[in-house]
Order: C-alpha cells, then structure tokens, then sequence
C-alpha cells in the first residue's frame, strides 16, 4: 500500500486598514461626457479606502475553522486538514507569526478513540482551550438524512475536546455517539456558560421526527471535565422551527443562551428549559436560511 499525502498551505494573515484621502479629478477630453466624468470621479472617490495586507504565517495545512487570542497574547486556532494524519490540527502563534507550534494532531477517522477534523476553539475560564472535531470518537455516522452522504460511514460521530495551552492535558469530554438520542457531527465549537459549563450544538443526531424520521441536530452541555453530559433539545421534534445548527451558541449576560439553525435565532435556559425562537430569519427579505458564523 501507497500512502500519498497532500499538503497545501493557508495564510494566516494580520489586516490593518487606513483611511486616505483620494483627488477627484475629472478627465478634460473633449470626447468624454460629463456623466462618464462624474462616474470616473465616483469611482476615484471609492476607491480612497486603503488596506496594508500582511502574511504573518504560511501554515502547514488547510481548511482554518478557528482563530482566537488568548489571555496571554498568542493566537491560537484549528486547521481542518493538517498533521500527521490530515486530519487538523491546534495550533499555537505568536502575533508576529514566530513560534508556530501544533498543539495536538487529531487521529480519530474512521472509529479512532481521538477526533478528527475540528471546528471552533474558545478559552475557558481555567485558561484552557476547548473546541469540538467533526469526526472520529464512537464510529457509526448518524442515520441518512437531507444533508448526509450515504456513501461515508464509520468517520465517527465527532467528539469534544479540552487541551491546555502548551499541548499538555489533551482529553476528550464527550465522544458523540448518535444513539438513544445523542447527537452527532457538530459544525461548530463551544461556548462557556456564566454557569462555568461548556454548551454547543451538533448538526445532526438527536430524536428523530416523527413526521419524517430525519434527526436533525441538538444543543447540548457538560461540565469541564467532561461529567453531567446532557441533551439540552433537539430539534424537529415539536411544532417549533429550527433545525441542523451551524453556528456556536451566545451566552447571554443573563446566563440565558442564543443560538441559530435554519431559519431561527433561539433562546433555552441552561438547563435546557424554556426553548423559545425570538425571530424567523426566513422574514427577511432575502430570506437567511442557513446562517453559520462562529
């Protein structure tokens, strides 16, 4: 057996805009209409907004889903694909771009005890780093439905994770397994709660419709050592909208936490009371049907 590894590289890069001022001054040709003129001018004018572009890293792999600073003035985030087994890394930098250090290779496709393919990464108040993997953990992938592929099985149902902020303590709190109701494959990391509990969602998994036997993704929550896992709701299973959950939850000053998934901005309590949607995205005009910022 052949075993080919591809590596492509991402930018990491640092943005600084600044404002200048831009002379308009219109052409004198004869030829040119004064509409064409003013058109130039208008353009001229638009164009007065400068930004000095700055490629701090070349990083070893693809696919960035997180990028954070933390408390002590590193960056750190997450490739998608990259590592020994190109199946994404943590990673840690400086703001300069020196000192590019993998925190963790993640090894879990395919029914491996570890995760693979991360989405989303966030410092806790411990100071440790916690975020989610797409794949690995428990093998088995969530039962077909709208958005699966009926071609992959056993990558996993994805997990979440806790490592410290110089690669020591990697642990896995919870490995999903989409059986008697637990979710599976989420698309987005965790957010710590005022509680000091760590909550997300999983795009799929979860009880599955009655109406049409798809299971179409929960929110969930645990502790930061990985005890008191809990289904908070799934979706798709009562008359109130929302389904498949791209983004990270919003925990609210009040301890209440916001979220999106198609169609809906919604709110539950921490103990999983209270879900209620505040507003149907589907009314606006174009409608946001699937909204997936982190």
């Amino acid at each position: 057996m052949v075993r080919i590894r591809i590596k492509e590289k991402t930018q990491l890069v640092r943005l600084n805009s600044q404002t200048q001022r831009a002379a308009c001054v219109p052409r004198r040709a004869a030829f040119l209409p004064l509409l064409q003129a003013a058109f130039v001018c208008g353009l001229l004018t638009a164009s007065a907004h400068e930004t000095n572009y700055q490629v701090i890293k070349f990083l070893d792999g693809m696919g960035p889903t997180a990028l954070i600073e933390g408390k002590d003035g590193n960056l750190y985030g997450t490739l998608h694909t990259a590592g020994e087994k190109a199946e994404g890394v943590v990673f840690k930098l400086k703001q300069d771009g020196s000192g590019y250090t993998v925190l963790h290779h993640f090894t879990g496709c395919r029914g491996g005890g570890d995760g693979s393919n991360p989405h989303g990464l966030v410092e806790g108040s411990d100071g440790a780093l916690y975020g989610t993997t797409k794949y690995g953990g428990v093998p088995g992938r969530a039962p077909v439905g709208a958005f699966e592929d009926p071609g992959i099985s056993d990558l996993g149902n994805g997990t979440v994770f806790k490592v410290n902020k110089n690669g020591s303590g990697y642990s896995l709190l919870r490995r999903f397994t989409c059986r008697n109701g637990d979710g599976s494959m989420p698309y987005a990391g965790v957010v710590e709660g005022r509680d000091g509990g760590v909550y997300g969602t999983t795009f799929d998994g979860g009880i599955a419709s009655a109406a049409n036997g798809i299971h179409v993704g929960t929110v969930f929550g645990l502790n930061k050592d990985g005890s008191r896992y809990q289904v908070l709701y799934t979706f798709g299973t009562n008359t109130a909208p929302g389904a498949r959950p791209w983004a990270s939850l919003v925990a609210g000053s009040e301890g209440t936490l916001y979220g999106t998934a198609m169609s809906t901005v919604f709110k539950l309590n921490p103990e999983g009371s209270g879900y209620r949607v505040v507003f149907k995205l589907s009314s606006l005009s174009p409608p946001a049907l699937s909204p997936a910022s982190k």
